[in-house]
């Protein structure tokens, strides 16, 4: 399975990013590759929050200015977190949680 390329996905404000670095699939029962996810400051290091391992697909959606919803089809299950991130201003914390899809439910959607 061929490594894609990482991945930057913009928050709706512009100040922040989410960056995946892809890996090999490592030592895993399920085939897929591995994700490190990361969140930045555009003028700021790197804030490392997961690793995921077994992933066949990845979704990435920002649902508010400070939240990520990621669905990371047959990856190794991860609990939802609160990320914190330093920036120029003080620190900025993020929701981010796992489900899929990765997009929102229409409004009065129930399944």
């Amino acid at each position: 399975m061929a490594t894609p390329d990482d991945m930057e996905t913009p928050s709706p404000d512009g100040q922040f990013m989410l960056d995946v670095a892809f890996t090999g699939g490592g030592l895993t029962l399920r085939p897929g590759l591995g994700a490190q996810l990361s969140l930045r400051h555009v003028s700021g290091a790197e804030t490392a929050f997961a690793t995921l391992d077994a992933v066949r697909s990845l979704g990435i959606a920002w649902t508010g200015a400070r939240t990520l919803r990621i669905c990371a089809a047959d990856a190794e299950p991860v609990e939802d977190a609160s990320v914190v991130v330093e920036t120029p201003g003080g620190p900025e914390t993020f929701t981010v949680t796992y489900a899929c899809p990765a997009q929102p439910s229409p409004e009065g959607f129930q399944n």
